[in-house]
């Protein structure tokens, strides 16, 4: 019988230090592999790659069964994510970025429908099973430099900045958590609740639109609109007496288009925003802390049932959803040879309200 707490314990061993060396950087690999266009360096494209391999032990729940199979527990290996991401600088005012990957492949389940044609689900499995997963589109968006941060001559930092894009983007509210970067997690991952619509309205946190962002003083911005995907049309009824009916049964309901932003005061160093995946840690390489407030609203874009009979009509109700969180993190104790803090200690507060 395999001991939980020595198995979870060789299982931090085992990862901890890799872990640690993604969050922190590798000194030979640094921002990417970069490819410069001109000798100033001005306009290149940047290709960075990145994955997360777990290793697990789970205690079930009563009744959890795999295949069919009861289960008490199992151990496991799996593959939580995996990102391929490139940009180009193309002009000075000109940026494009593509993102793909997959999400959670193990052993039983992220893999195509049906496994593939080698997922031995059977000629009517309609499940998912793990072999095969599928790499999609996360991002792709462009965009063009209406003010720039720095001064194309003089290089001087400027008050104000702005930037336009659009496309499939992340440069979303409602909180510093809901675009959170997946090569520096805090922690070993984020808990799904950070981004409060995730695939309902959105494509994992994403949406089509057009987005603004930048910098005024210590403030760094993002504000967008959005089309939000379609979820469910018609909308399911629930059967005759059912207790779910005044759960939501459907989101962009009338297609309308949303509104999100996220606004973060930052009182020591500044956060770089030229992307919008916020950092989990900085490993001791930077002294932040900001106070940020965001927003996500739609209107109309959820309903419920009237009633619990078949058929009832449908409510409409606004998508209304506001944050405010607080991020520090700062470097103590000894430095290593180049200056940096061996030891960090970051901090995440956020407070989430939701009003459907």
């Amino acid at each position: 019988m395999i001991d939980t707490k020595k198995m979870f314990l060789f299982i931090f061993i085992l990862t901890a230090p890799i872990e640690l060396l993604a969050q922190g950087g590798s000194s030979e690999y640094k921002d990417g592999m970069t490819l410069k266009f001109d000798s100033a360096g001005k306009k290149y494209i940047r290709i960075l790659t990145w994955g997360n391999f777990w290793a697990r032990y789970t205690n079930a729940n009563p009744g959890t069964s795999i295949g069919g199979f009861e289960k008490k527990n199992w151990t496991d290996f799996s593959l939580r994510q995996f990102r391929l991401l490139t940009y180009s600088q193309l002009s000075p005012r000109y940026l494009i970025l593509a993102d793909i990957g997959i999400d959670n492949q193990s052993f039983s389940s992220g893999g195509s429908a049906g496994g593939g044609n080698s997922g031995n689900g059977g000629d009517n499995f309609s499940g998912t099973l793990g072999k095969k997963p599928m790499i999609y589109l996360h991002e792709l968006w462009n965009e063009y430099t209406i003010l720039p941060d720095k001064d194309y001559k003089t290089g001087s930092q400027k008050n104000f900045s702005l930037y336009i894009g659009t496309g499939l983007h992340y440069w979303m509210g409602i909180s510093r958590m809901s675009t959170a970067s997946s090569a520096n997690y805090l922690a070993v991952d984020v808990p799904i609740y950070n981004w409060p619509l995730v695939d309902a309205s959105d494509q994992f946190g994403r949406q089509l639109g057009i987005y603004l962002k930048g910098n005024l003083d210590r403030m760094s911005y993002r504000w967008a609109v959005n089309k939000p995907f379609s979820v469910r049309n018609p909308s399911a009824d629930f059967p005759n007496g059912s207790s779910e009916y005044q759960y939501a049964v459907d989101n962009n309901a009338d297609g309308n288009l949303s509104t999100t932003g996220y606004f973060s005061w930052q009182f020591l160093e500044k956060e770089n925003n030229m992307l919008p995946y916020t950092t989990g840690t900085y490993v001791g390489t930077k002294k932040v802390f900001n106070i940020g407030a965001g927003y996500y609203f739609q209107h109309n874009g959820t309903t419920t049932q009237q009633s619990g009979i078949a058929g009832a009509p449908l409510i409409n109700h606004n998508i209304r959803l506001f944050s405010a969180d607080i991020f520090a993190d700062i470097p103590f104790g000894p430095k290593s040879k180049t200056g940096q803090s061996l030891l960090t200690r970051p901090i995440t507060i956020t407070i989430l309200v939701r009003n459907i």
